[in-house]
């Protein structure tokens, strides 16, 4: 597993090590981007987990084949409407917990805390905007992630003792349901503790980084860094454009306009009806900037220093994103074995056991984390069939 760690890192280290090289290739490029009037559309898009759709977080989770708790990140991603009240949530929770040794909670990711200073700054999109969906996307990950972390401290608090209520207040305020009703749900599923999903691959593919906010941040500065040094260039050379105009045909309007003739086009005339004057006289116009080529060449070239800061940054984010990626790779390969050495031990104390099991959960629930969404295919354990009838299973016994 530790060198699965390393891989990520690896590919991610090789794809961006080459980006300050090609950077003088992409400002040299980006120009052909520029048409007479605007630049063309961005072509990188950033990629949102679970595509953007809750439809697909729920089927991710239906993986721990746990109809109670997968209804509870279903009520949790209902409630929790858009970013601001998302983090709110998160945030009320973590005041009512008490203190936690490390194995019996999964420590959030940076990112986390990058999304819920946006919230309280107000520099997100509010409810109801075309961007909404796609900025609150990253915290619907953090509210699953945590929905489940309180779920499965509930259940190991059953097991073994601890602050059991502040658990059922804390999926409460997730899930925006009545405590009462949690609490009946939880009691009415048993203490059965739920399997941990298991990486089916002891490597993720390096691309699931641009799921990451603060990675997908920087990809989208670099985009706009290149953007800008196509605006910057089309500066420096003549524009072509159409010239004349259009008028009324009727009686009274002054005589015909002399026929254009500009960078070697002629102007096209059309007749009015009534008079026999050109109503449209429209041609080519060639625009020529002013004689300005050293300040305009320093303008690209500031633009092309941005775009080697942008591709920097970014590097430096996907490299610490790696980073953190491969030490909850190991960290869940850790935890894994520990479990293993539990179970297969003579007569292991029933504590034991629940403790190996809630570290290797909380394990899972933080790679989840720190990837900002799931990997691999959706359901990397359980068939479709299987999937789509734990979500039945859940649909069935909402109230």
């Amino acid at each position: 597993m530790m060198k699965a760690g390393l891989a990520i890192v690896g590919v991610a280290a090789l794809l961006l090590n080459a980006v300050p090289v090609a950077a003088q290739g992409a400002a040299q490029g980006a120009a052909q981007d520029v048409a007479a009037e605007g630049i063309a559309p961005s072509r990188w898009q950033p990629a949102l987990p679970h595509a953007g759709q809750k439809a697909r977080l729920l089927r991710w989770w239906a993986q721990w084949n746990d109809p109670v708790l997968l209804w509870l990140i279903e009520s949790a991603q209902n409630t929790q409407s858009d970013l601001a009240r998302g983090i709110k949530a998160i945030e009320r929770v973590h005041d009512i917990l008490p203190p936690e040794r490390p194995a019996q909670r999964a420590d959030t990711a940076s990112w986390e805390a990058s999304i819920a200073q946006a919230a309280h700054s107000g520099s997100v999109p509010s409810p109801g905007s075309a961007r909404t969906d796609k900025d609150w996307h990253p915290a619907r990950v953090a509210v699953a992630a945590e929905t489940a972390e309180q779920f499965l401290a509930w259940l190991h608090c059953r097991h073994g003792g601890g602050d059991c209520v502040a658990r059922l207040r804390a999926l409460a305020i997730l899930s925006g349901l009545p405590i009462g009703e949690v609490g009946e749900r939880l009691l009415a599923r048993g203490l059965q503790l739920p399997t941990v999903p298991t990486l089916r691959e002891p490597r993720l593919r390096a691309r699931l980084l641009e799921q990451r906010p603060d990675v997908a941040a920087a990809m989208l500065e670099l985009e706009q860094a290149r953007i800008e040094i196509g605006r910057a260039e089309a500066q420096r050379h003549p524009r072509l454009q159409l010239h004349g105009e259009v008028r009324s045909g009727q009686a009274g309007a002054p005589g015909p306009l002399a026929q254009l003739q500009v960078g070697g086009g002629s102007a096209a005339s059309v007749a009015s009806a009534d008079s026999g004057m050109p109503a449209e006289i429209i041609g080519p116009a060639l625009s020529v900037p002013p004689f300005d080529a050293l300040r305009l060449q320093s303008v690209v070239e500031a633009r092309q220093a941005d775009y080697l800061a942008a591709a920097s940054e970014l590097r430096s984010r996907a490299l610490e994103a790696a980073r953190q990626v491969r030490e909850a790779l190991d960290q869940l390969a850790a935890a894994q074995r520990r479990a293993e050495v539990v179970r297969a031990g003579a007569e292991p104390a029933p504590s034991r056991l629940v403790d190996a099991w809630l570290e290797q959960a909380m394990a899972w629930i933080h790679l989840y984390r720190v990837v900002s969404g799931g990997w691999g295919t959706e359901s990397p354990q359980r068939t479709g069939d299987q999937t789509e009838n734990a979500a039945r299973q859940t649909a069935d016994r909402r109230p």
